[in-house]
């Protein structure tokens, strides 16, 4: 099941959900808000999600919003190195961007 979790698929859904991402929004703090939005990426992973057992339904989603931690996670902290080096004066072409940081322009 947790094999099929692409980042090129997952970071589009997250996207089109803006209350999962944009803490500028009021709705951003409402968490019923924010489980249904993971429901429905769930759904869109497996589209049996629904009839799955509760504890399969919870370690689904666990592992698809902790695979978009990480992916955020990696994004941030390229962007904080990018500023790091940019202050420090360093070479920033020695390393190479993040591989999403284009799809993820909307964080």
């Amino acid at each position: 099941m947790a094999n099929n979790i692409t980042p090129e698929v997952l970071i589009p859904l997250v996207e089109q959900r803006a209350v999962l991402w944009d803490k500028t929004l009021d709705i951003y703090k409402d968490k019923g808000l924010k489980l249904a939005a993971w429901r429905e990426i769930c759904c869109v992973f497996e589209p049996n999600f629904d009839k799955l057992e509760e504890k399969e339904r919870k370690d689904f989603a666990t592992q698809i919003s902790t695979k978009w931690t990480h992916i955020r996670d990696a994004f941030m902290r390229s962007l904080k190195n990018e500023k790091e080096k940019k202050r420090s004066g360093a070479d920033a072409k020695t390393t190479r961007p993040y591989v999403y940081k284009n799809q993820l322009s909307f964080y």
